[in-house]
């Protein structure tokens, strides 16, 4: 994750130059099986459940 700072910049062929710059640098999805981690209400006053999973579409972003 790298935070790119560009507030108040309006300019569309320096926000095109960064995101190009951005994408140029992408190293790729990381080659580990996603970690899931159930935070259900009910389960958050017990142990936390995490479980490995090799599909990427099990994880979900809130």
């Amino acid at each position: 994750v790298e935070l790119v700072d560009m507030i108040d910049n309006e300019d569309g062929g320096a926000i095109t130059a960064k995101v190009k710059e951005c994408i140029e640098k992408d190293p790729g999805a990381l080659e580990e099986d996603a970690l899931l981690i159930d935070l259900d209400e009910e389960n958050s006053k017990k142990a936390p459940k995490v479980e490995k999973s090799s599909k990427i579409e099990d994880v979900e972003v809130a």
